[in-house]
């Protein structure tokens, strides 16, 4: 009886399949592109996740470099997709959507999925900046990269009105009505196009109130060209040497009136940054992946210097120190990667300094 019973249920287990757990279809896909938002004039660098937990972004590559986007770039990613075990795609009814991006093209099989589309690389806009009165009512400022056109908010007390103007400065005496109008301005840059607000996107307002006055300077004319061309005309000729210029200290050479530019200069035995538009620095400045104290007077600093609370060492070229520092007293002191010392407390190499930021030994 017992052989006879063992044999059925052999049976039974041949005739009727074991019934196993069927996998889970797939049959909708999002990729997200993510844009991180960083200071204005900054291209908005970028993350990739999908929102579907059945799958998981194996590999992605782009047609170009993120160091070298531009606004307006169109890039082209590559994803790849793999679903998790138990998991298969739909290869027939497959649904996949990209936010902020358009596909290219997909290849689909039941546990990958290679997807191209193109993004287009946006920024925010810088403010206006420098901006001043050269007459009583005639404020300007200084032209910003990548951008044609502007918006100016006026309000006189009476009115409110947004004016758009592609020149550098605006007449605001047809908006005065009488002498106890209190005007008001705000100016922002702005995208010229609407190709171009696809991927640019206008400044914050700055206030125009409480600007520079052109009576501070220390010269007066207008300024001519561009770059390393930049020169200032004035009733006399070309400006020379140091000028405060409507908030900003340039230094014009004196044999080509040029103003330097885009370049460290020494001049009378100290050097001196200066930027795109002749501006010269001053604080912190970072240049090659290097940190440099510049001091009110823009002069570069070097040896020990104390702000605030905090010490730092610039070396002999300017160049903010990090780690470990012999001193010319012979003491090893411990600069973080912030450049400040470390006092009374351990380094990351477990060297304790002292409350003067002497090692211990």
């Amino acid at each position: 009886m017992k052989i006879k019973l063992s044999l059925i249920i052999l049976l039974m287990s041949v005739l009727i399949p074991i019934r196993s757990e069927a996998a889970t279809v797939i049959k909708n896909i999002g990729i997200n592109i993510t844009e991180l938002k960083v200071e204005p004039g900054t291209v908005y660098p970028v993350e990739i996740n999908t929102n579907i937990a059945n799958c998981e972004i194996i590999e992605f590559t782009a047609s170009k470099e993120e160091a070298d986007w531009k606004a307006g770039n169109k890039i082209t990613y590559t994803v790849k997709l793999r679903a998790n075990e138990g998991c298969v795609f739909d290869r027939n009814n497959m649904r996949i959507s990209i936010n902020n991006g358009t596909i290219v093209s997909q290849t689909i099989n039941s546990k990958n999925i290679t997807i191209r589309f193109n993004y287009l690389v946006k920024m925010t806009l810088p403010a206006p900046t420098t901006i001043y009165y050269e007459e009583d009512y005639l404020i300007k400022w200084e032209r910003i990269p990548y951008v044609a056109d502007y918006e100016i908010k006026i309000d006189n007390g009476q009115r409110s009105v947004v004016e758009r103007v592609s020149k550098i400065e605006f007449d605001l005496s047809n908006y005065i009505t009488g002498s106890d109008n209190e005007l008001t301005c705000s100016i922002r840059a702005i995208p010229r196009t609407d190709e171009q607000a696809k991927y640019m996107k206008a400044s914050e307002w700055v206030d125009g109130d409480g600007v520079y006055i052109a009576a501070d300077n220390t010269v007066y004319g207008s300024f001519e060209g561009s770059g390393n061309n930049i020169r200032f005309k004035t009733d006399d000729g070309y400006a020379t040497g140091w000028q405060f210029i409507n908030g900003s200290w340039y230094y014009f050479d004196v044999s080509s009136n040029r103003a330097f530019a885009s370049s460290w200069q020494r001049i009378d035995n100290k050097w001196y940054r200066f930027n795109d538009h002749g501006h010269m620095y001053t604080g912190w400045t970072r240049d090659n992946g290097k940190w440099y104290s510049l001091g009110i007077d823009g002069a570069m600093r070097t040896g020990w210097m104390k702000e605030g609370r905090l010490w730092y060492y610039l070396r002999a070229d300017g160049a903010m120190h990090t780690g470990w520092l012999h001193n010319t007293d012979g003491k090893w002191y411990y600069m973080g990667d912030d450049g400040s010392m470390f006092t009374n407390r351990p380094t990351p190499t477990g060297h304790f300094v002292d409350a003067n930021g002497v090692w211990l030994h």
